[in-house]
């Protein structure tokens, strides 16, 4: 692929949050997605690999105030160990949006971490995702390279009074990234709103997809299907909009 080409064979096509049917994905699955979050849980694991579905693996947060994880290397074996090598998991999630600005040490902490899932679950890559601002500096992800093996990067361009909504912003998002050689990742799309983020339209959204398709991804993930006030599924002109745009990224 190109770096302008965009790329008809995505693969991760998911989402954050849970619908309301009975499995909390059937809904999504509906709607074109094939990658959810879950715990580290066996039981909830199995059910999506029954599926033919995928899961990104909560393993806790990581804090930018102590710059310390919430959760010990104990915890992160046990767990591990507990759902290692099951076909459902598509990759650990450590953290989210670490600041190295604030915690120099955090891109060492989350390469040692990757390091120590690797042990355990051989062959099963980590992720994180990385904000575009940390410390006034703007899409800072040179450092974050090789910290985990998959990297997302969560650009939000649509904000509440504001008409319009700064896709240039995902423009300078995949400069950056190419700029520091990253070459693994996903996107993380608005599909949310709160005080200061408001929710795309479904024109909107596409010229989310449109932007990022023009980028190296290898999947995206979308934040997200419940959040705060907003469930999407009160809003079927959105979900409308994701089943289409999953079906283009089907290929």
């Amino acid at each position: 692929m190109s770096a302008s080409t965009p790329d008809s064979r995505i693969l991760v096509r998911g989402v954050y949050g849970h619908d309301t049917s009975d499995t909390g994905y059937t809904l999504q699955v509906r709607a074109g997605f094939n990658t959810f979050d879950a715990n580290p849980d066996r039981a909830t694991l199995d059910s999506l690999g029954a599926a033919g579905v995928k899961a990104f693996v909560w393993l806790g947060a990581y804090s930018n105030t102590t710059c310390s994880w919430e959760h010990g290397d104990a915890w992160i074996r046990d767990r591990v160990q507990s759902v290692a090598g099951s076909s459902a998991v598509l990759a650990y999630y450590l953290g989210d949006e670490p600041l190295a600005g604030r915690c120099p040490q955090a891109p060492a902490m989350f390469k040692a971490r990757t390091g120590l899932v690797h042990q355990i679950a051989p062959g099963q890559p980590t992720l994180t995702v990385i904000s575009a601002f940390d410390s006034g500096k703007s899409y800072p992800y040179a450092i974050w390279k090789g910290t985990t093996d998959i990297l997302g990067f969560d650009i939000y361009p649509c904000r509440q009074g504001v008409t319009g909504c700064s896709f240039d912003r995902i423009d300078a998002a995949i400069e950056a990234i190419r700029a520091a050689g990253i070459d693994r990742y996903w996107a993380v799309i608005q599909a949310f709103e709160d005080s200061y983020y408001r929710l795309p339209t479904p024109e909107e959204l596409h010229e989310e997809f449109q932007h990022w398709r023009r980028s190296d991804m290898s999947g995206y993930l979308v934040f997200s299907w419940n959040y705060l006030n907003v469930n999407l599924e009160d809003r079927h002109e959105v979900v409308d909009q994701l089943r289409a745009e999953n079906a283009i990224s089907l290929g």
